[in-house]
Formats: structure tokens, sequence, C-alpha cells
């Protein structure tokens, strides 16, 4: 507990001198909790810099992260942006406090990041770690991005049903992220709603352009073929006594000739994911 809240104090304190390359405001410390799984040796921790989940809320945060421990490091956290919690300024912070804690190791960061105002506006992120992990591999960026869209609208839902109070959502946000990333570890099937609805915008596009493709075929008037043109043309012609003239020969050169190809590829880095605003 100690090593880690000395991380963290260290992080704060470098956020504070170097505020302009790492947009997140100075915040005072807070308590982070930490949890080591003795069997896999894999580390959570939750860090809630903005002060916006509850005792209680915080307990249930905690048990998800402990489940995710099974695959790799966690860490769950709200902070505040120093301006406009964008994608990239997300994405910057929360990066930066998975890397000081874990370095590149095995393991995601799922991090809500307010805006400056506290007006209610901010990002989700997800953020999975070291490729050819099971971590990294399962939460791709399509799937942080779909558990991230489900998260916030799922969310609003439950808020809107039940009337909680609008900072209510920066747990929600986490707890439906996490939740997502751990039943997806498991093995279980994550909701895409978005997935089907494109899926079936394009049947019925398809679906479009192969009746009118039908319908021009059957209905276009059909074509009279060379043969039955010749057929009906009633032609006479004689030859007498013919002749043949050589008036000239030309001589061409044909080099042979040779050919290739080729082709290329690319790489990737050390962590991807994706985010939703909220």
């Amino acid at each position: 507990m100690r090593k880690i809240m000395k991380r963290f104090a260290g992080l704060m304190v470098i956020f504070m001198i170097f505020c302009r390359n790492l947009p997140v405001m100075a915040e005072e410390e807070e308590e982070v909790w930490e949890y080591r799984n003795d069997e896999t040796g894999y580390t959570a921790a939750f860090y809630d810099g903005a002060g916006v989940i509850d005792s209680k809320n915080e307990k249930d945060l905690r048990e998800t992260l402990k489940g995710l421990t099974a695959y790799g490091n966690a860490l769950g956290m709200t902070t505040v942006a120093s301006g406009y919690a964008d994608d990239n300024t997300s994405r910057a912070i929360a990066k930066s406090f998975y890397e000081a804690l874990y370095g590149m190791e095995t393991g995601l960061v799922a991090a809500v990041v307010l805006d400056s105002d506290l007006e209610g506006g901010c990002t989700l992120w997800i953020e999975s770690y070291e490729p050819g992990s099971v971590v990294y591999k399962t939460i791709s960026v399509s799937i942080a991005n779909t558990i991230a869209d489900n998260a916030i609208n799922d969310t609003k839902k439950t808020i809107s049903r039940e009337g909680y109070e609008y900072e209510w959502k920066f747990y929600g946000y986490l707890d439906v992220a996490l939740t997502q990333c751990l039943n997806a570890l498991d093995g279980l099937k994550i909701a895409q709603p978005m997935k089907y609805i494109t899926s079936a915008l394009l049947a019925l596009i398809l679906a479009v352009l192969v009746n009118f493709v039908i319908v021009r075929i059957t209905n276009s008037p059909r074509k009279v073929s060379d043969a039955e043109v010749l057929r009906s043309i009633q032609a006479e012609m004689s030859v007498r006594d013919p002749r043949m003239i050589l008036t000239n020969t030309t001589k061409t050169y044909s080099p042979r000739s040779s050919g290739g190809g080729g082709g290329g590829g690319g790489g990737g880095g050390g962590s991807h994911g994706g985010g939703h605003r909220g």
C-alpha cells in the first residue's frame, strides 16, 4: 500500500511540474486502494482523483477490479483534465497513470476524465496493454469502443429510470465498463447494438441492389444476336477471274520481356484502446 501511495504521490508532483505537457489539473492527494492477487501476481488499484465516487460504490468497483487480476493488472480511476476532456486528452491521462504504476505490463485501465469546468462533461477511456496477452487481444480497439459506448448508454438509461443524481453516472460508467471487460475476458459475449444495426443496414442495402439488378435484367429489351441479323438479310455475291498481287513486305522484331513485383507490411504499439464522450 505504501509503495503504490508513493508512486501516485510522485506522479502528482510530476503533473504539477509538467502541467503544460500533460493536460490534467493538479489534485489533492487522494487515498489509493490496492489489491494484489497472490496466485497471478497481478495488482488492482483504484484512484478517485476527481472525488466523485462514494465509498459504497467504490467498494463495488473494487470487487470487479479484483476479478480482473486473474488476467492482468487493473486500474480504475477518475480525474479532472485541465480543459476539455476529449479522446486524445483522456487517453494521454489514462496511459500516464497506468504506466506510472505498471509500465507496459499486461493489464488495462478504465478512466473517467472530467472537463475542468466540472459541469458533468467527461470522457470514458479504456486502454489495454502488452501485445500478445489475453487482455490485449480480448479488449481490442473495437471492443473497447463498444464497451465504452455501452457504459455511457446503459448508465444514462439507468439514471433516467431510477432518478439518480448526475454524479452517479461517473460510477455507472466505470461499473459497466469494468464489468463488461471482465465478462469479455471470461469468454462471455458483449452486447454490440451498433454492430447489429450496421449489419442490418448493409443487408437492406444489398437486398435493394440485388432487386434492382433483377428488375433491370428481366425488364430490359431482348438483344438480337448477330446470327439472327445475318439470317434475316438476303445477299448475293459473285467473283470472276480473281487475281493475287504482292504489293509490299514488312519485318517486325519482338524481344523477350520479363517483370516482377513486391509488397510490404506494418507494425503495432504496446497498447491500444477506445473511448466515448459522456
